[in-house]
């Protein structure tokens, strides 16, 4: 169900106050504007089944380097 602009607006906002970011007001327009496909698309990450508990991404630890 996709989420209306102002309430994706709101949630963009928040997660940058949270975060301590402040941008421009464009920059936010395009946080806007990814925000719903950015959703989705993590959401799609966390579905894949015998990956839910793994990391995200490869992880540099410069202990084993």
């Amino acid at each position: 169900m996709p989420v209306p602009e102002s309430d994706a607006r709101a949630i963009v906002h928040q997660l940058l106050g949270r975060a301590g970011l402040s941008p421009l007001p464009d920059e936010v327009d395009q946080l806007v504007e990814a925000y719903e496909s950015n959703r989705e698309e993590l959401a799609g990450i966390y579905a894949l089944t015998g990956v839910r508990y793994e990391e995200p991404a490869l992880v540099f630890d410069p202990r084993q380097a």
